[in-house]
């Protein structure tokens, strides 16, 4: 496969300059929703609150780590989008990723309400996804220009790239946490 194939949806670009931003993009946003999850499951084992005027100090390291998956999360997410490759789209994920990551820690500590809120603020774009799809397909459509088909290889190619970018962001995430917090 040359790096100069084109894809059609909606941006123009080579499929390998595609897939190199969106895997540097899934690795980043998926380090910064590792450490954004990390950072809050520290302070859900303190007690849910901690620093400023609490009495309780936050764990060593969680500021750093909070505003680098913070920026992570949006600088990478923001590149992902503006270079999505063809085929499923990982990214759009993101949001669910992120609240179940903060739903974790508190059902691990005991706290259903905490676990069923950011739980559900997680399902909700995944539900909309649904319900519009729903609705879409019950009315007539225009019909849609053409666009070729993806080949099993392409398809394959884009998945498996957007698996590994989101395990290396997972393990990356877990790495920095554990530098930043020694």
């Amino acid at each position: 496969m040359d790096g100069g194939t084109q894809v059609s949806d909606g941006q123009e670009g080579s499929l390998a300059t595609k897939l190199g931003g969106t895997f540097v993009a899934l690795t980043g946003a998926a380090a910064g929703i590792t450490l954004i999850s990390l950072v809050f499951g520290g302070m859900v084992k303190t007690g849910g609150s901690c620093g400023g005027g609490y009495s309780v100090p936050c764990p060593h390291g969680t500021t750093p780590a909070l505003v680098g998956g913070l920026v992570g999360l949006v600088a990478f997410g923001y590149l992902g989008f503006r270079s999505l490759p063809p085929g499923p789209k990982a990214l759009y994920l993101a949001w669910t990723g992120l609240f179940f990551g903060l739903a974790w820690p508190i059902l691990a500590a005991g706290g259903i309400f905490g676990t069923v809120l950011f739980g559900g603020i997680g399902l909700l774009p995944l539900a909309l996804v649904w319900q519009v799809r729903k609705t879409n397909g019950a009315q007539p459509k225009e019909p849609k220009p053409a666009k070729a088909p993806l080949s099993a290889g392409m398809l394959a190619t884009s998945v498996m790239v957007q698996a590994v970018a989101v395990a290396g962001g997972i393990a990356g995430g877990v790495e920095v946490f554990r530098i930043l917090t020694r």
